[in-house]
């Protein structure tokens, strides 16, 4: 349907509009009439891929969220009709598929680059969804840089997490070691080196791995320092208990890094 056709089917909308307003209703009432009736708008003289309400989302700005109602701003506003084309393509250096609102119209086609783009998986939140390691790993990193225990939250960010430890324990730990590295370059004067699980239960699940790694890891020459695992909770201090030689071992290697203290866990 093009405008001119959409347009004339939405001229009984707005004297519906008109109406209601001299019958009184309140302006919640009209402003819940205002907005569907948009979405009617913008879905005759706007084409998409899939209906949906107009709801724009303050993170758009401006541009974007003007560019679905373009037919209500020209000609005294020309600029949101090519923003809309230019968001219905998708094509070459202006892609909007960052948007809430392209997301919202054209779903299939964003989902799609979320796979492939972890930066568009992070506007969208579905970051653990699709890019799991890299989602690990930026929670251990930004354990230091924002806060410990840093959590990327999305739908579902749990299970994902979870899925990933257990399925691929081998890259979780070389991720992990990888941030302690990264620690050390940056923290060269430290005494010692934390990084901070972000979740409780990941030393439930790799435990014996983490053991091994915090022994390895500061024996190794270029680090030689403390390193350790927290969780929130006592995941960390309930593995020890359970793995008492394993612990005592551990302890034993530690002491030869602190110069004969025994660390306390």
């Amino acid at each position: 349907m093009g405008f001119e056709q959409g347009l004339g089917s939405f001229v009984p909308v707005l004297d519906t509009l008109y109406l209601s307003r001299g019958l009184g209703l309140d302006g919640v009432q009209l402003g819940d009439e205002i907005q569907c009736n948009l979405g009617l708008l913008v879905s005759v003289a706007s084409p998409r891929a899939a209906d949906a309400p107009y709801d724009p989302d303050l993170d758009d700005r401006v541009m974007i969220n003007s560019a679905a109602l373009w037919p209500l701003l020209q000609p005294q506003w020309k600029d949101p009709k090519k923003w809309w084309k230019q968001l219905a393509t998708a094509k070459g250096r202006k892609d909007y598929d960052w948007s809430h609102l392209a997301r919202r119209y054209f779903p299939e086609r964003v989902e799609e680059k979320c796979t492939r783009d972890p930066s568009l998986g992070v506007a969208h939140g579905c970051f653990w969804k699709y890019h799991p390691a890299r989602a690990w790993a930026w929670e251990l990193r930004l354990g230091r840089e924002i806060e410990p225990w840093f959590t990327i939250d999305e739908q579902g960010s749990d299970v994902y997490r979870e899925t990933f430890l257990e399925e691929n324990a081998e890259d979780a730990v070389k991720l992990l070691e990888k941030e302690v590295l990264r620690r050390n370059r940056k923290d060269k004067d430290a005494a010692d080196i934390e990084v901070c699980l972000p979740v409780a239960g990941v030393w439930e699940i790799l435990g014996p791995d983490l053991i091994e790694h915090e022994r390895e890891l500061s024996l190794k020459k270029n680090i030689r320092k403390i390193v350790t695992f927290p969780e929130p909770g006592q995941g960390r201090q309930a593995f020890f208990r359970a793995h008492p030689k394993k612990a005592k071992r551990h302890a034993k290697t530690m002491s030869t890094v602190t110069g004969g203290q025994t660390e306390m866990f």
